[in-house]
C-alpha cells in the first residue's frame, strides 16, 4: 500500500476531494503578480505582503516537499440566487453567499486538518505537516489545479466536472515527498455565462477578476462604501455573491447529480428588520460564522443598499 494511497484514504474520511502536488513556484504566480500591479486587489494590501510566501511555500514550512490539496463541499438544497432574484426583490429579502452560512468554515476545516495531521504524524514520524485554510499565504486555486482537483474557470473559481465549484479549498503542507497527481484539462470551452451574468462587470476578461468591481469585495472586504453607481447593481446581495457560480453549467449539472443536505440557514435575510438591528444584535446573530468577518455597521449598510435596490 503506497504512501499516497494511505494519505488519500485518510483524507477522504474528512473531505470530499484530495489531490497531491509538488512544492514549487506556483504556475500562475506571474499572472498573480501582474494582477496585483494593476491594483485589482483594491484595499486587500495583505495579498501583497504575503507574496514571498506564496512564491516559496518553504517559508511556511522549512523543507516542505509536497502539498495535500483538499476540497469540502458547501452547497445545499436551497434554490440558486439567480432563481430567487425576483422574489427577493419583491419580498425585500437579502442574500448571504452560500459559503458563509452555518459555522465558520475556518474553524471547521482546521479541526479536520488537526485530526488528519495527528494520524499522519503517527504513521510518518519525523515528518512535518502544516494545515492551511484561506488565512495562510497560499495560491489555493493554482494549487488545486496543479493537484488535479479541477481547472480554474473563467470566473476564477476552481471547477470540477463532476462537483462544480461550490467547495472550500484547503491544504496540508508536508515534508513528505509524494507522487503528484496530474492536472485536468480546461472544460470551459466557449462558454461565457459567468462573464455575461456579472452585474458589475467584475470579470473583465476570462480568469481576470477586478476585485474593485466585485460585489463580494464591496460587501465583505472594503472598509469604505461603494460608489452609488456601482452599489445600484449589487441587487439584494448583502454578504458575498454567488451569481457567477450559479450560472455555471458545471454547477447546474452537479446540482442534479450530487446529494445536497438542507442548510441550517436559508441565506435569506429580512432587509427591513436587519437594517434596524443594533450592533450587539448583529454581533450575536453572526458570531461563530464567516459573517462575523464584516463589522455590524458594514452589514447594516449592505442591507440598506440592498433595500434601496428593491425599489429602483
Amino acid at each position: 500500500m503506497s504512501t499516497e494511497f494511505i494519505i488519500k484514504n485518510l483524507c477522504l474520511e474528512h473531505f470530499d476531494g484530495v489531490g497531491l502536488a509538488s512544492v514549487g513556484r506556483p504556475l500562475t504566480l506571474s499572472i498573480y503578480e501582474q494582477w496585483l500591479s494593476e491594483g485589482f486587489h483594491g484595499e486587500m494590501s495583505y495579498l501583497k505582503r504575503h507574496l514571498s510566501k506564496k512564491a516559496n511555500p518553504q517559508e511556511l514550512l522549512p523543507n516542505a516537499r509536497s502539498w495535500i490539496a483538499l476540497t469540502l463541499h458547501y452547497d445545499t438544497d436551497e434554490p440558486l440566487s439567480v432563481d430567487l432574484a425576483s422574489e427577493m426583490r419583491s419580498k425585500k429579502m437579502g442574500w448571504v453567499a452560500r459559503y458563509a452560512r452555518g459555522g465558520d468554515y475556518h474553524e471547521i476545516i482546521s479541526r479536520k486538518h488537526k485530526k488528519i495531521i495527528s494520524k499522519l504524524s503517527e504513521k510518518f514520524p519525523g515528518e512535518k505537516f502544516l494545515g492551511c485554510v484561506d488565512a495562510q499565504a497560499v495560491l489555493e486555486r493554482d494549487l488545486g489545479s496543479a493537484a488535479g482537483l479541477g481547472w480554474v474557470g473563467k470566473n476564477t473559481c476552481l471547477i470540477d466536472r463532476g462537483r462544480g465549484s461550490f467547495f472550500f479549498i484547503s491544504e496540508i503542507l508536508t515534508t513528505l515527498e509524494l507522487l503528484a497527481d496530474k492536472p485536468v484539462a480546461d472544460h470551459c470551452g466557449t462558454c461565457s455565462r459567468c462573464i455575461d451574468a456579472c452585474p458589475t462587470g467584475a470579470i473583465e476578461e476570462p480568469r481576470q477578476l477586478n476585485a474593485t468591481k466585485c460585489i463580494s469585495y464591496w460587501t465583505i472586504e472594503s472598509k469604505v462604501s461603494a460608489p452609488p453607481s456601482l452599489a445600484s447593481r449589487f441587487g439584494q446581495n448583502i454578504f458575498g455573491c454567488d451569481i457567477c457560480q450559479d450560472v455555471c453549467p458545471w454547477n447546474q449539472k452537479a446540482r442534479k447529480t450530487l446529494p445536497r443536505p438542507p442548510s441550517s440557514s436559508s441565506g435569506l435575510v429580512d432587509l427591513v428588520a436587519f437594517s434596524k438591528l443594533s450592533d450587539d444584535e448583529i454581533k450575536k446573530m453572526t458570531e461563530n460564522s464567516a459573517l462575523s468577518r464584516a463589522k455590524p455597521q458594514h452589514l447594516r449598510e449592505n442591507a440598506l443598499v440592498a433595500l434601496k435596490n428593491c425599489s429602483e
